[in-house]
């Protein structure tokens, strides 16, 4: 049998007010599913698999209309995520998608438990080596790492 070598791809809810956008490009030439809503937030693109959803605001709209933008921010929080909500700046419509990627994959459930482990894996591998530190200290032999 054949195994199929196309990239897995990820189901994004766009606002249709991201349509025509660079950002709409960016993530169909990533082959991801992207399918477009006319009832989300205004400038939302959602990441059903990971739970996550990010609005793209401008910067000139942000300081024109900062009231609006933290009543979207509460909409958004109490609808979908319960909790506080993150400031990504990114400096282009390519970094901008690069970072709404990353989140999602690093929040996507099999990814998120395979973080966790590498995380403790480290955190253990710390413990371990500052443990033989100490002992080597204790029984007067000098550490050669450092």
């Amino acid at each position: 049998m054949e195994r199929d070598t196309k990239k897995t791809s990820w189901p994004v809810i766009m606002n249709i007010s991201l349509r025509g956008s660079p950002i709409y490009s960016l993530l169909t030439r990533d082959a991801l599913k992207l399918r477009v809503s006319e009832k989300t937030i205004h400038n939302s693109c959602i990441f059903p698999l990971s739970g996550v959803a990010f609005v793209i605001s401008y910067l000139h709209e942000v300081t024109r209309q900062f009231e609006d933008l933290t009543a979207v921010c509460s909409k958004l929080s109490s609808r979908y995520l319960l909790t506080k909500l993150r400031i990504l700046p990114s400096h282009g419509f390519s970094e901008c998608v690069s970072q709404m990627l990353d989140v999602a994959k690093v929040l996507c459930k099999p990814m998120s438990a395979i973080m966790e482990n590498r995380l403790q894996m480290t955190a253990g591998s710390f413990l371990s080596i500052s443990i033989i530190r100490e002992t080597l200290q204790k029984i007067g032999i000098p550490d050669c790492g450092q």
